[in-house]
């Protein structure tokens, strides 16, 4: 589990040489990015009732707090009202609860990872809610079950062989003591629009 901000100021702070599991995690934001740009993508689409799903194991769900974070900055930003957070393991009856507990008007959910929207869509369809216009779903990874499913997932990509480079320069940086170029810490996220949104 990466450490928080708070637990790698400490660390600093009493001279403990400590590696980052991902330079991307914190440092750069992209967690937080991909939150805001789910947001962005729900409200282009008309959403004005958000929510956030995702991962009830905290040892699953180690960028949660980061996009939650991005969501409800987008949100406050958007001028909406505060997100709607709920909680899920990938089980169908977690998924009709979840589903069960949000608000009863159009919402738009950004979903955690691709495997949360897929428990959600399955939950939606046994509740007879309609895709994408009363429930409408992002995910994140663009895994190949987001694109094969009916209806085809919309979801947020990010170049997977990138992040690596980037978790490998982070690791050599904090070995080195050189820093990392702010350029470096880039990621291309982008929107794979499919037939949930």
């Amino acid at each position: 589990m990466p450490f928080s901000a708070k637990e790698q100021e400490i660390m600093r702070s009493r001279g403990v040489q400590f590696i980052a599991s991902s330079p991307i995690n914190t440092d750069s934001g992209a967690n937080q990015e991909i939150g805001r740009l789910q947001v962005r993508h729900l409200v282009e689409r008309g959403h004005r009732t958000i929510a956030f799903a995702r991962l009830r194991d905290a040892r699953q769900d180690v960028f949660g707090d980061e996009r939650e974070s991005g969501i409800r900055d987008e949100c406050r930003d958007q001028g909406l009202p505060e997100p709607t957070i709920v909680r899920l393991g990938v089980d169908r009856d977690e998924a009709l609860v979840a589903l069960d507990a949000l608000p009863s008007a159009p919402v738009g959910i950004a979903c955690y990872n691709d495997d949360v929207a897929t428990a959600l869509l399955s939950a939606a369809t046994t509740r007879g809610r309609q895709v994408p216009q009363d429930i409408a779903l992002i995910g994140m990874d663009n895994t190949p079950i987001s694109q094969v499913i009916v209806p085809r997932l919309t979801t947020i990509d990010y170049p997977a062989s990138e992040a690596a480079h980037l978790t490998v320069a982070g690791f050599l940086a904090a070995l080195t003591g050189e820093p990392m170029q702010e350029s470096d810490l880039h990621l291309d996220i982008r929107v794979v629009e499919g037939a949930t949104t």
